[in-house]
């Protein structure tokens, strides 16, 4: 009789606890803040880093311009404002790629940071890189994430890169993944008045094959922006994602161009995106204030396009 007690109550545990995990939601649900831009606004980082903190991110994605001129005091000085000045630790879930104001020393940019010991941390897996703290890859629960050094907007994307993408995202597919977001400083398509109107066919070229690919993040135009990429942006694109600038952590604030994009702000601000299955949703925080200015909903189909679903003003 004792036995049979005991196996109805690991059964009624057994239970309890599928409950409670189903309660919690899917295992891949996670969130990653995408910001970028900084410079020599560091007040406006540190306000950004304290009130990106409260939201409890699993890691961040960084998107260049971290200062004005590569230095090494000037990274120790981003460093501490990333960590809102009161070593909150924001710094050590954060992923960064440089921008044309970061262009200098390779090498010590590489030595500078340690990407595979963030992936270590945070607990993604499947960490590698074509150089490694420049270009690089990871995977973190059902989604992988590709950071490209990009020294100003996307025309200077090399076909070394492109060509190491495409392999490392066909890898990403065979391991069965979801989503792949990709990072890097000039925006594919250009929204604002900044810089360009830049394009880079080829890159649309590849990613035409990888269904995987559900999103990019840029900085460099110094907005929050949304574009929504399919034919009417690129005549040569079959695979349909989304593109977010979040370029204002700091730097000087630029115009958004007219019928470039399908929701821009000239703010500081960044965005907060949460995965979940085959959705994820993408917030727009202006600096200061916990209330979203919008909130878009994206749903993956099964042939691997990304289309809205709704959006709260």
């Amino acid at each position: 009789m004792n036995r049979y007690r005991s196996v109805l109550l690991t059964l009624c545990f057994a239970a309890i606890a599928a409950s409670q995990n189903s309660a919690r939601g899917p295992a891949t649900d996670f969130r990653f803040v995408s910001w970028g831009d900084t410079k020599e606004g560091l007040s406006v980082l540190i306000s950004q880093s304290n009130q990106a903190k409260a939201m409890n991110p699993n890691l961040t994605i960084y998107n260049g311009d971290l200062v004005n001129g590569f230095s090494l005091s000037g990274l120790v000085t981003w460093k501490d404002a990333m960590n809102g000045n009161a070593h909150n630790g924001m710094f050590d879930k954060t992923f960064a790629v440089r921008g044309n104001h970061d262009k200098g020393n390779d090498a010590r940019w590489q030595e500078f940071f340690n990407f595979r010991g963030v992936a270590s941390a945070v607990g993604a897996k499947n960490y590698g890189f074509l150089s490694d703290n420049l270009t690089y890859s990871f995977d973190y629960n059902n989604s992988h994430f590709i950071g490209v050094d990009d020294l100003g907007d996307v025309t200077v994307m090399t076909e070394d890169q492109i060509n190491w993408m495409d392999q490392d995202l066909t890898a990403a597919e065979q391991r069965g993944l979801t989503h792949a977001f990709l990072f890097w400083h000039g925006p594919l398509y250009p929204v604002g008045a900044h810089c360009c109107t830049a394009a880079k066919t080829d890159f649309v070229t590849m990613a035409n094959k990888h269904p995987i690919i559900s999103a990019t993040f840029h900085g460099h135009e110094h907005q929050i922006a949304w574009v929504h990429i399919d034919k009417s942006r690129y005549s040569n694109a079959t695979h349909e994602f989304e593109e977010f600038v979040t370029g204002s952590s700091g730097a000087e604030m630029k115009e958004c161009k007219a019928h470039r994009s399908d929701y821009c702000q000239k703010a500081a601000g960044f965005a907060t995106v949460d995965v979940s299955g085959k959705s994820f949703v993408v917030k727009f925080f202006l600096n200061g204030n916990s209330t979203p200015d919008r909130t878009f909903t994206f749903n993956k189909g099964d042939g691997g396009n990304t289309k809205p679903a709704f959006d709260h003003p």
